[in-house]
């Protein structure tokens, strides 16, 4: 195998061998294939292809870094921000300075696009080579009640009584550290 590679934006054309790098490499070799088009359809339309940063060699995709742009307001501030995902280098590419030369790219981009900030999930030690640090680990989810199943057993459920509950609480606690 060659050493020699491109690192480009994703084209609509990219799509299936991006979606087959990515449902195969990133759970690991020993681990079922995963199916990010059902997880994420909305990160491979045409229009966000251009949001991954591909590594091509000799039209083989062998790595992929995605950025998604995104404004977040915080009080009365708007900041442009990016999440980066889907980090993966092929296993038979792996020690070929792939996920290096990509980040690089994906950091020059950033700046580029003027952007607030980024956030990366991830190992803190790696990513940190590049500037990503941890900020925080606040996050708040809300859904609406219609995306989730319907209790099993509804009379066993009653709302959380801090004062009440505390013997119960450090009652689990105890147990889980015996």
């Amino acid at each position: 195998m060659s050493e020699s590679y491109t690192i480009r934006r994703a084209e609509v054309q990219d799509r299936e061998k991006l979606l087959k790098l990515l449902n195969v490499q990133f759970p690991g070799p020993d681990n079922p294939p995963m199916d990010f088009l059902a997880m994420t359809p909305y990160l491979f339309t045409d229009d966000r292809m251009d949001q991954h940063f591909v590594c091509d060699r000799e039209g083989e995709l062998i790595g992929c870094i995605g950025v998604y742009p995104y404004d977040i307001q915080i009080g009365k501030t708007v900041f442009r921000t990016a999440g980066i995902g889907q980090v993966v280098t092929h296993t038979e590419a792996r020690g070929l300075g792939i996920m290096n030369a990509t980040l690089k790219k994906v950091t020059d981009a950033l700046r580029e696009g003027q952007f607030d900030f980024s956030w990366l999930f991830g190992d803190r030690q790696r990513y940190g080579r590049y500037g990503w640090a941890c900020g925080g680990s606040r996050m708040k989810y809300e859904m609406c009640d219609k995306y989730l199943p319907a209790p099993e057993n509804v009379d066993r459920l009653r709302p959380f009584d801090p004062a009440g509950d505390f013997d119960l609480v450090l009652n689990s606690l105890a147990n889980m550290h015996t």
